[in-house]
């Protein structure tokens, strides 16, 4: 596992001043957040209106610790492209957010068809889509002044790099099943007057294994929907 061991609510305070005092009202787990503490260092925010539980799932951005997970049974291995020489990355050691500030959306697969002298589309639902993850962190080193270790930042790295369903641990996103995702995109940002913080923004997808087959009722079984059309007129 990686070393990294930061201040948790030093952080939560980091995360709520790059995203602005919007957010520092929203559903946040009193066990990772000093609100008291916050407000008084940063005197924008009103304690008395800040709630201490969950409010709803979709789109309610939440404090929690987050990991990528592997180990020496359950390793990561992947090849580099050839312009970065080819070299084999193996991961057996996960690497953690003790505090992200995280948003999970989701999404519907529906087919929309155009039909002439028809307004509008008609809609036909197929399933439900992926879930869209966007996760908030800050990195800090333990020097002021210094960017923070260089294995932790490739340690984190070599996750985001890797062409493969990632595993997780994140109890906010076991509420939704939400066991691996796909790394979509991924962010690297400098805090003004701070070399030792490193703002990353990463926005991920849920991945689900899919079980095939050519018989129909393993077919009928495994990957049930029950499509319906709907016209609507917009």
């Amino acid at each position: 596992m990686n070393t990294y061991k930061p201040n948790v609510t030093g952080l939560a305070e980091l995360i709520l001043k790059s995203q602005g005092g919007a957010l520092a009202k929203t559903a946040i787990h009193k066990a990772f957040v000093n609100y008291k503490e916050i407000a008084k260092e940063q005197g924008t925010f009103d304690v008395t209106n800040l709630t201490e539980t969950k409010k709803g799932k979709f789109g309610q951005p939440i404090f929690d610790e987050f990991s990528f997970l592997a180990d020496n049974v359950n390793r990561l291995t992947y090849e580099m492209p050839s312009e970065y020489g080819n070299n084999t990355v193996i991961i057996i050691a996960p690497f953690t957010f003790e505090t992200a500030l995280i948003e999970i959306n989701q999404t519907k697969n529906i087919v929309k068809t155009s039909i002439s002298g028809l307004n509008g589309t008609v809609k036909e639902y197929m399933s439900n889509g992926d879930f869209i993850i966007n996760l908030k962190g800050v990195i800090v080193g333990d020097v002021a002044n210094q960017r923070p270790d260089r294995n932790d930042l490739n340690a984190l790295v070599a996750f985001l790099n890797a062409p493969l369903t990632l595993p997780i641990s994140c109890s906010f996103c076991e509420e939704f099943k939400i066991n691996s995702v796909v790394v979509e995109s991924y962010k690297f940002g400098q805090r003004e007057g701070a070399r030792n913080v490193i703002d990353i923004e990463i926005n991920m997808i849920s991945d689900t294994a899919i079980v095939l087959s050519t018989s129909k009722s393993q077919k009928d079984i495994f990957t049930p929907r029950a499509p319906y059309v709907q016209r609507a007129s917009f």
